[in-house]
């Protein structure tokens, strides 16, 4: 089990150096090919790895869209969120914000100074300006603050088994905890979500 461990970090250290080498000869092909393939989380750890100089390559290799994936795996502390936002493009930094799950955006906006968050609101699309706005308006800590406005429609006459497989499959790159009721005789699931921040 232990070899299988160092067999990982192993690889996982050669990954990183591979990419690191791609961003210094500005391979964006090499570097898109290899990153693209990395899971999120994977994405994240090597990206807060990163100098700012290496970063700011980074976000003209990849589209805002993408960075947003990236950016909900973050672990990062709360007030690193705004200097990181402040070494992209406002206009770049607000379409990334938009293609976050809205429960994801807010919680990065809540950590950035108020003014801040109004450009980079008023900079996005009305829609996702809109839900997200909706989320900043609960206090941290109470049920408004961590719910999600994602909603996901089961059948009624799909199986225990096949709802959780579709549940998993819609949320399988969410860090999200899943309660859900499944009576015998299911009519309707309320499904929620607790923020794993």
């Amino acid at each position: 089990m232990e070899e299988m461990k160092d067999r990982e970090r192993e690889s996982s250290q050669v990954d990183n150096e591979f990419l690191l080498e791609a961003l210094k000869t500005e391979n964006l092909d090499q570097f898109r090919t290899e990153f693209l393939e990395m899971h999120p989380y994977d994405q994240a750890q090597f990206y807060t790895s990163l100098s700012d100089e290496f970063r700011s390559v980074v976000y003209t290799y990849l589209s805002p869209e993408e960075m947003a994936d990236l950016f909900e795996n973050i672990e990062i502390d709360e007030e690193d969120y705004e200097s990181l936002l402040a070494e992209m493009n406002p206009s770049y930094a607000a379409e990334m914000l938009s293609h976050m799950y809205a429960d994801d955006a807010a919680d990065v906006l809540n950590e950035i100074n108020d003014e801040q968050a109004v450009s980079y609101l008023t900079i996005m699309d009305d829609e996702a300006a809109s839900e997200i706005q909706g989320l900043l308006n609960y206090e941290e800590s109470t049920a408004g603050s961590i719910m999600t406005t994602e909603f996901i429609a089961i059948e009624a006459n799909e199986t225990a088994r096949s709802a959780m497989q579709i549940l998993k499959g819609k949320l399988r790159m969410r860090k999200r905890y899943i309660m859900c009721s499944l009576p015998i005789r299911i009519r309707s699931c309320l499904v929620f979500y607790r923020s794993g921040h």
